[in-house]
Order: C-alpha cells, then structure tokens, then sequence
C-alpha cells in the first residue's frame, strides 16, 4: 500500500526528468557554441598544461537546478550552467565566500556564494555545507587536479586542531555541530561532500596514494583559514556523513593531534526518525519502499546513497528496518574502530539533554577548547539544528511513526543481534562513552 509520500516522489521523478532531458538539449548546443568560441579548446590545454596554473579555474554561472533527492544532489547532471571567464585559481584563496564543493576524476568544483560576507558552513544557511552550497551558490569554479593540489598546498593544514564526528545518522550530530559552532570560535563544518567523494573512491579502489592525497586536500579546504574570521578559530569540528565513517582512520593518520568522537541515539528514536525523514528524502522512501519487496533492493539503494550496501542486504519487512540497520552498521563500525585500537571516543544523544552544560564542558575538554566555552555553546540546543532543511521539525516532525508491534521488535532485535548490539530492551551504551564525571 502507498503512503503519504508516493506523491512527493512521483513529482520529484517527472520533474527531474524532464530536467535532465532539456539538460541533454541545452549541453548538446553549449558543446557546440564552446567549440565555435574557443571555450573547450581552452579547457583542454589547461587540464593537461600545468604552465598554465594562472588561468586555470573555469567560472561558470549556475543557471538552473532540478534534483530528484535535495539531501543526495551531488551529481552535475542536476545542473545547467554557463561559462563566465577563465579566472585565477588565487581568487578561490583569497575569497572566504568560495566553499569546496566535490572532487570529480580529472577536475574539483567550488561553490561562490552570492555574498561575500558568506560563510556556508554556518548554520544559519541551513543544516549541512551541502544545502547550503546549493541554496546560495551562484557559481561554480572548475579547477584541475594539479591546481587543486597546488592551492591546497598554499593554504597548508589547518592551525587548529581538528575533531571529526562520524554518526549513526538522525542522532543528534547535527546539533552537535550547532553547539561548536555556538562557542563563536570553532569552525563547525557538516557533512561536506568533499569527504564523501574521498570516501567513495576510497570504497571503490582501498587505501592509496591518490586517495590520501585528496583527504588531506580536501580536509584541508574544509578547515581552511578565513580572512574575515578575527580572531582565527581555536579549533575545527568536522562532521562526516554516516556513509563516509571510513574514511577517518586516514584522515586520523594524515592529521595525527586530530580527535575523533561518534555520536549515537537509542536505536529505536533513530529509526523512527529514519522513518519521518524518508518524507523529505526520495532516495531513502524508495530505499524503503523497494526494500519491502528485496533484501538486494535495499543493498543497492542503500549503495548508490553511498553506504557500502553489503550491510544492508535485508528485506524491509517493516517501516523501520532501514533506520535499524543504519544505526547497527555505523555502530559495528564504532565498535570495530575501537576494537583494533583506533583513538575515538563515543558521544550519546541523551547524555546532552539530560546535562547539557556539563556534557558541554565534557565536551569542550575532549576537543582542546577551553572549557568556559561550554556556557556559550549551550545557546545551540534551544535551536532546530535543522531549521534551514527539508528535515526541520515543523515538516516532518508531525507525520505519525509505525506502531512496534512485538513482530517488529523481533524483527528490530534479529538484525542487533547479527551486529552484536544490545536488543531493544537492554541498556544501549557503548564502550568508550563521554560520560560527565567519568
């Protein structure tokens, strides 16, 4: 039986593809048009030119932007866009409103927001660097590879020490992020999808040089310098999507002072908010709704939002499998981290609400910040960390969640206990918590 949001997705489908298939009309004449003007010849001679540094970012105007998934709208054939000029890549640098934007195969892409005094990763924009690109940006910058790895080098590593958050997702991380940022001197970044892309190409190939190479780029871009910020930060709060969990042990080698914490939320609270957010994310109802049909339905769905889908090959014989299995494979990551001796340290959702200054505290002395932060960084919980996003509370906080009937805890509970997590109605802590006192 259809749900409320069949009709979301069906929209969403048409418009997208009727989007993509102007797309394929307007490129085919802007191929055309690029070859007459010059404009391709000149992109050619500066991916394989590396003399020609100076000119080599392409600045394009964003035109036009029609995803199926807002929350999952990383690929470029979402967009239609203009070439502007052939720029500087200087001008990336010395432009605090220019934000990393992906990491493709021969070439990385900037977003320029609209104004200058912007700084996307604020969360004022909205809840993830990612929306906030899309939402403000009105250009992309194209550079290549080598210049990515030049400019990179110009900025250097980061003056403070950084703290990556991995999570299990609907936990709670994106007020944890809110709440370092509330501290007014720790640049907290969420879910950029730099390190996704990193993440993923890590995923397809495993641990090499190209791969290292563009971690560290990439988080250092993520935690640049910023001109206007005065004083200059005294740390960096990196939340990772849940997806890219991987990728830390690298990130913690190439940035050895960095910390790491995960951050979790009782497992049913996070599938039912799994649930409600499948509302205002396509790709995940239809994650949802296929998986109903075919344990490798929901694999390869899960997989192409960018979780390894081997984790996820069970049918979703109810509504909260998939916020189930999102939280027991994020969790077994956690747990597999600490079992080989990876320093990180975990954080719980209930703790902060229960003792929010003191847990804040806690927190500000993990991450090296001064502890009397904690009095300004409590500001950020009385804050919908999602107030900017199509997952803000007064849109999908109202839509009824499932009833768990004893066959959906039975189901629930099969699934932790093939992770070895503790069931439902056991004590969910996990070792290596922040506890306040502890």
């Amino acid at each position: 039986m259809l749900d409320l949001g069949f009709p979301l997705v069906f929209r969403r489908l048409v418009t997208s593809t009727l989007f993509k298939v102007f797309r394929l009309f307007f490129i085919a004449i802007q191929k055309i048009a690029w070859n007459l003007n010059g404009t391709a010849s000149r992109i050619r001679e500066i991916r394989s030119d590396k003399r020609l540094y100076d000119q080599s970012a392409q600045v394009v105007d964003i035109v036009a932007f029609k995803p199926f998934c807002l929350l999952r709208s990383y690929k470029m054939n979402n967009f239609i866009y203009t070439h502007n000029r052939f720029e500087n890549p200087q001008y990336v640098i010395d432009n605090d409103n220019v934000s990393l934007y992906k990491i493709e195969a021969n070439r990385v892409i900037f977003v320029e927001a609209r104004d200058k005094d912007m700084l996307l990763w604020k969360s004022e924009y909205s809840s993830f660097l990612r929306l906030a690109q899309l939402t403000y940006g009105v250009r992309f910058i194209f550079v290549p590879l080598y210049a990515f790895h030049r400019m990179s080098d110009a900025i250097g590593d980061p003056k403070a020490t950084i703290t990556f958050l991995i999570n299990t997702g609907r936990c709670g991380s994106t007020l944890m992020n809110q709440v370092m940022e509330y501290t007014e001197r720790c640049v907290s970044t969420s879910e950029p999808q730099s390190v996704d892309c990193v993440a993923m190409k890590f995923q397809r190939e495993g641990d090499n040089e190209e791969v290292r190479r563009l971690a560290r780029d990439a988080t250092r871009w993520e935690c640049r310098p910023y001109k206007s910020m005065v004083p200059p930060p005294l740390g960096y709060f990196l939340k990772i999507a849940a997806p890219s969990a991987c990728i830390l042990p690298i990130l913690n080698e190439l940035f050895p002072s960095s910390r790491n914490l995960f951050m979790y939320r009782d497992i049913l609270t996070v599938s039912k908010s799994v649930y409600r957010a499948s509302f205002a994310m396509p790709s995940l109802y239809v994650a949802r709704v296929l998986g109903r049909f075919s344990g490798a339905a929901t694999s390869h769905l899960i997989d192409e939002m960018g979780w390894p889908g081997n984790g996820f090959n069970y049918r979703c014989d109810n509504n909260l499998v998939i916020g189930t299995l999102v939280s027991a494979v994020t969790m077994k990551t956690y747990k597999d981290m600490r079992r080989m001796g990876f320093p990180i340290k975990a954080f719980r959702y209930e703790e902060l609400v229960a003792r929010p200054l003191e847990t804040c505290r806690c927190l500000m002395e993990y991450c090296g910040l001064p502890v009397e932060l904690a009095e300004l960084a409590v500001r950020g919980l009385k804050v919908d960390s999602q107030r900017n996003s199509p997952l803000a509370q007064n849109l999908i906080g109202s839509i009824p969640v499932p009833q768990v009937t004893d066959e959906v805890k039975a189901s629930l509970n099969r699934i932790l206990a093939k992770f070895e997590l503790p069931l439902l109605n056991e004590e969910s802590l996990l070792e290596g918590t922040l506890m306040v006192n502890a």
